[in-house]
């Protein structure tokens, strides 16, 4: 085997290594990040639902009549 074409195969695996750790590092890194933007809108969104339910249920706890009793 010549030199050149030995270095051309180390640079080759060299290339494909690299490329194969900044692919699984990126895909790592931006799953974690889609998943705590995913999970603090949830949270908003569930904050949001919790708030207008309670409101809805003190207005119409006013409007009963039962409520007149206590």
């Amino acid at each position: 085997m010549k030199l050149r074409t030995y270095f051309a195969v180390i640079l080759a695996a060299i290339i494909f290594l690299l490329t194969a750790f900044l692919g699984i590092s990126i895909s790592r890194i931006s799953s974690a990040k889609v998943e705590m933007e995913s999970g603090s809108s949830l949270s908003g969104l569930a904050f949001q639902m919790a708030d207008k339910m309670d409101f809805f249920m003190w207005s119409r706890m006013g409007t009963g009549g039962c409520s007149s009793a206590f």
